[in-house]
């Protein structure tokens, strides 16, 4: 027997628990859009790992953005971020062989940290410039001396810079690392990372509400509104607004971050306890 079809607004809400310890996730991305199933499924509750995005769809915006979230689930303000080049003497041919010699330094940084009591978190990417030079971009995390990881590459040239993410440093640097890897695997990651988490919910956002966001500028105070008295704890990043052409539809997604008080109120109670 025939169902009657199921029609709404999708919110759905990804979770980054970030580095800082908070109970609540570090940040948050907020999607909402309008759905119809002819068969009901119910609603998954509560959070549920995000759903790591095929190989082959990684040219895809659902790929860069997951590629965004679980470097943000996993690296913060003073993680490290390392550019590793090579001098002529040691150029690879190819991005395998610059790969292979990757490998290599990974397992003498993995015993490098394992001696300093900590475990090696990464994500790397390998790219080649326009002058067909191989180099590699890491996300690591803290927890050993800079020159010693910078020491430790031993093929050209080490870079080692504190990520700022309090002033957006790292968004602006998931961005530039997520770009087109042209034919070869976007990113390469251990396999102790905190995957981001993701909830759904139809009954959050009515489509009156939907409605009225969709008129509203993206920038504007009342959009602000709307998604911080939803989520006290958060202030808004961003807000954006995409029409989609083919289905006559808006979408729309808020970028958040716990605020400060809020950190500074967890962090004191931690210190009282």
């Amino acid at each position: 027997m025939a169902m009657r079809a199921k029609s709404g607004i999708r919110e759905k809400t990804y979770y980054c628990q970030g580095v800082s310890g908070n109970k609540k996730a570090d940040y948050i991305e907020i999607d909402l859009f309008p759905f119809v199933e002819l068969q009901y499924k119910p609603s998954r509750g509560g959070r549920q790992k995000a759903t790591t995005p095929k190989q082959k769809n990684l040219n895809d915006k659902k790929a860069r953005r997951y590629f965004r979230l679980l470097a943000k689930s996993n690296f913060g303000s003073k993680d490290i971020h390392l550019t590793l080049s090579y001098d002529n003497d040691n150029l690879p041919d190819t991005p395998e062989q610059g790969e292979k010699r990757l490998r290599n330094y990974m397992r003498r940084l993995k015993r490098l940290y394992k001696a300093n009591g900590k475990e090696l978190k990464y994500i790397y990417v390998t790219e080649v410039s326009s002058k067909g030079r191989v180099h590699h971009h890491l996300l690591i995390n803290r927890g050993v001396d800079r020159d010693a990881i910078e020491k430790a590459w031993g093929h050209g040239w080490a870079n080692s810079k504190r990520i700022q993410a309090e002033h957006g440093g790292i968004e602006a640097l998931v961005c530039y690392l997520s770009k087109d890897p042209k034919g070869r695997k976007r990113y390469t990651s251990s396999r102790n990372l905190v995957k981001p988490l993701e909830s759904v919910s139809d009954t959050k956002t009515s489509c009156k509400q939907f409605n009225q966001l969709t008129l509203w500028p993206e920038d504007c105070e009342d959009m602000q509104k709307h998604f911080e008295q939803k989520h006290p704890d958060y202030r808004i990043i961003s807000v954006e607004k995409y029409y989609n052409a083919v289905t006559c539809e808006w979408y729309i997604r808020a970028k958040m971050e716990l605020r400060d008080d809020y950190k500074r109120k967890k962090g004191a109670k931690r210190r009282n306890e």
